[in-house]
């Protein structure tokens, strides 16, 4: 029997030498014999939360609440936190920090970074990590190379956090030494786009990785290193994939999934969220029919890990997985259930938005898809992106009735923007758009309904308001954009023959630059000289032209151009309703020609005669003018002669005269299979 001064003892060397079961035990026996003082409690929750038996430990916490001078709320928070109950383990930290506003520990500020890591919610993660970078100092090398490199993820995660971030590649630094800095710093020049800077960060952490981490041989080095190895090749992969290398980032999966055996069936439970990584990077570059190994791969892990995996997982990553899911059973009815899961885990609404229109995009519901978008505008109106996806499909869907309100909410979107009400991306403005707007104006065909002139009306009032806004610009607008868009502008009433609104296009657009663009020069000349109410002098333009021309146009004869026909060019009226203008819009004829119809012999089309009749070649007996002709024959004679019998003959059975056997219950009667001769014998005409 061992006395409290010896359980004490051996509990404490338990505790330092990481036996954490045995140490329960020893709690046991000291509670057992009375000694239920705060040391031992805290000690049995600590040896609980080391084992990992979060359920235990909360029951455990519930059960001796009270006994303490302070709750323990921390280690409470900490085990909803291990059990993926996040919101509760927020709400019990804010309970604290509410109750001690004087001073709260840096160990909760870290937990509750980590909480808001796992919710998605980056920008409050990221405020949390920059005050306890501020109150670390630089004493510490070791937590400040921690608390860096978790900031780093935070600000890699979220692709508003990682313009602004101050990291860079420098080998003076503290954290040259650390190769989880250099890795995530190559995933926060991932989120930039900078691809150069991403290989060299990844190689640095990789040589960091392998100095600091000598093997003795290749068995060792497999068994130690897999994860981390594993996770350099993947992150390899990634950046193939986003670069374009569909090819190699393939088979760079393929070769991870089958040298680590990533593929569920023998693996380890320290590498099973890379494998969820690797699958749901690769749904993308495999074919539509091998989608489904994707969710199978998923179930396969989820029934291999001890752990659910899912509870490692941050919410964007989860968020992906079901959007993955969705989209490889888009045309069965499990779509509904993955996108209520998304919905969980969706921290910006609009990429949920955006993904469900796509989908009802494949399965052919363009007017779910207009809904979805119009709700998308109405979120964010000033988006011409989506203004301008929503006139594309209201075009494909002829949805005639909002195709004028959409191009008016466009133009008086570009207006906004170029004056700068609008504090907007500049790319939403580009002439690339505009000229995709005015190809979905002009060179689609929206049928009679929309009358083209009402569309070119729209325009000619963009084309004013653009000069208007011109006259009263504070020097804030960008004159490159509005050029470009008024030469588009200039080409299109060019080609419907609005020749006066194209020189004036195409004139302010040379006003407004100080280089003389070739293109406005050319489409200025061109428009000037089919205009004949035209005042303008064109020897200046025509001078730049020269200059840009080759010396080998001006070797040509000119008596022989004399000589040669003068081309004919059509007549257009300057007015909105003219012939060009509605061709414009209608649909080219096509190129094959229609085969003349082939009448039979003596056969004339305007006096076709009577219809010939359809029983024509059925037999006489089956036509249904013979059957009317004997119909009132038959229902006389019904029921008085059958067919063969004779007058006064009754009507009798097979079996009346048949000699029947006893009936027994084990033999049933024989059947006479006998025919008469008569039946047998063939009828002779």
């Amino acid at each position: 029997m061992h006395t409290i001064e010896e359980l004490y003892k051996e509990l404490h060397e338990l505790v330092d030498s990481e036996q954490y079961e045995i140490a329960i035990n020893i709690c046991n026996k000291l509670k057992a014999l009375g000694c239920n003082n705060e040391d031992v409690l805290r000690t049995k929750i600590y040896c609980l939360i080391q084992r990992g038996k979060w359920h235990q430990a909360i029951n455990y916490i519930d059960l001796i609440k009270g006994r303490f001078s302070t709750d323990l709320f921390y280690e409470r928070s900490y085990c909803l936190y291990r059990m993926n109950r996040l919101e509760e383990a927020l709400k019990c930290l804010d309970s604290f920090c509410v109750k001690s506003t004087d001073f709260v520990d840096t160990s909760i500020l870290h937990l509750k970074a980590q909480i808001f890591y796992l919710m998605g919610r980056f920008q409050e993660c990221e405020c949390l990590y920059r005050k306890l970078i501020g109150i670390s100092g630089h004493n510490n090398t070791e937590e400040q190379i921690l608390l860096s490199v978790n900031h780093m993820a935070v600000q890699a995660s979220d692709e508003n956090l990682s313009i602004y971030s101050n990291y860079q590649e420098d080998q003076s630094c503290i954290f040259s030494s650390s190769y989880e800095y250099w890795f995530n710093l190559a995933c926060l020049h991932i989120v930039n786009k900078e691809y150069d800077k991403v290989v060299r960060a990844l190689n640095k952490s990789q040589e960091i990785y392998m100095t600091t981490n000598p093997t003795q041989s290749e068995e060792k080095e497999y068994n130690s290193n897999k994860s981390d190895m594993c996770s350099f090749k993947l992150c390899r992969a990634y950046i193939f994939q986003q670069m374009g290398e569909y090819d190699k980032a393939l088979n760079l999966y393929t070769s991870c999934i089958e040298e680590y055996k990533l593929n569920g069936i023998f693996l380890e439970s320290s590498i099973v969220q890379l494998a969820v990584v690797a699958f749901n990077n690769m749904i993308s570059l495999q074919n539509r029919d091998k989608s489904d190994n994707y969710i199978d791969g998923l179930n396969r892990l989820t029934i291999t890990s001890k752990e659910n995996f899912y509870n490692k997982l941050i919410s964007s990553q989860k968020f992906s997985i079901c959007l993955n899911k969705a989209f490889s059973c888009y045309s069965s009815p499990q779509y509904n259930r993955y996108i209520r899961d998304a919905e969980k885990f969706t921290v910006y609404k609009t990429k949920l938005e955006l993904f469900k229109v796509g989908i009802y995009m494949l399965q052919g519901k363009e007017k779910k898809a207009l809904s979805s978008l119009e709700y998308l505008h109405k979120q964010s109106p000033e988006n011409l992106a989506y203004s301008n996806a929503l006139l594309s499909l209201a075009i494909k869907l002829k949805s005639f009735k909002n195709i004028p309100r959409f191009i008016d909410v466009i133009l008086s979107q570009y207006i906004k923007v170029i004056t700068k009400e609008y504090k907007s991306n500049p790319d939403w403005i580009s002439s690339s758009t505009f000229e995709h707007l005015i190809r979905l104006l002009i060179y689609t065909k929206m049928d009679k309904v929309i009358n083209i002139s009402t569309i070119i009306h729209k325009l000619d009032t963009f084309c004013n308001s653009l000069k208007q806004a011109l006259d009263t610009k504070e020097g804030a607008i960008n004159n490159n954009i509005i050029a470009e868009i008024l030469n588009i502008l200039g080409n299109t009433f060019l080609r419907i023959g609005m020749f006066s609104k194209s020189v004036e296009c195409f004139s302010t657009a040379l006003n407004i630059t100080s280089s003389n663009d070739i293109s406005s020069v050319i489409g200025l000349v061109v428009s000037a000289s089919l205009n004949n109410n035209s005042n303008l002098n064109l020897k200046q333009y025509l001078r730049i032209l020269d200059n840009k021309l080759p010396s080998s146009m001006f070797s040509i004869d000119p008596e022989i151009l004399e000589r040669s026909e003068i081309p004919k060019i059509p007549h257009f009226s300057n007015s909105l309703d003219s012939e060009l203008v509605i061709s414009v819009c209608q649909k080219s004829k096509s190129k094959h020609r229609k085969r003349k119809i082939r009448y039979p012999k003596g056969f004339d089309p305007n006096n076709p005669g009577p219809y010939p009749d359809p029983e024509r070649w059925l037999p006489k007996e089956e036509r249904s003018s013979f059957k009317k002709l004997h119909k009132a024959k038959n229902q006389r004679n019904k029921g008085t002669l059958q067919k063969g019998g004779h007058q006064g003959a009754i009507p009798t059975s097979d079996t009346s005269f048949r000699n029947k056997g006893p009936s027994t219950a084990k033999k049933e009667v024989d059947t006479d299979n006998h025919h008469s001769r008569r039946q047998q014998r063939r009828k002779r005409r």
